[in-house]
């Protein structure tokens, strides 16, 4: 597939969106939660991934949403105590745009931070 413009690729991913939960897609941004903003369950986001791999022609596997595992950094120094180190959340920031600076995160948290723009990059780095 060629290169797309990202504006494009926004425009789809908003119009799966909205189709699959019900809701207009003026209303979503790139800073929309899934989880926390759009009530979006775990079916609802494997619908939204199925759709994508359609849409895009891109074939997503899980480990395109183990953001954690895609650190180049040893499991020791991205997550310590229990909380993910200030390094491991600044280079989770690339796939997870929104994640807080000031807040103390353990690693499952962070499937609420999975936001219309993390379905957007993980595109764009499948089509690249």
């Amino acid at each position: 597939m060629p290169k797309m413009e990202r504006e494009k690729i926004v425009e789809e991913i908003k119009n799966i969106i909205a189709d699959g939960l019900s809701i207009d897609s003026s209303t979503l941004s790139l800073g929309s939660f899934l989880v926390t903003d759009l009530r979006a369950d775990s079916l609802d986001i494997m619908d939204f991934m199925f759709q994508i791999q359609e849409k895009f022609n891109i074939n997503l596997q899980k480990e395109d949403f183990h953001f954690l595992k895609k650190l180049n950094m040893p499991q020791e120094q991205a997550v310590i105590d229990g909380f993910l180190s200030e390094a491991a959340i600044s280079a989770l920031r690339h796939w997870l745009p929104q994640l807080p600076a000031s807040v103390k995160l353990r690693p499952v948290d962070l499937g609420q931070y999975l936001s219309l723009e993390s379905l957007v990059i993980i595109v764009e780095e499948n089509l690249s």
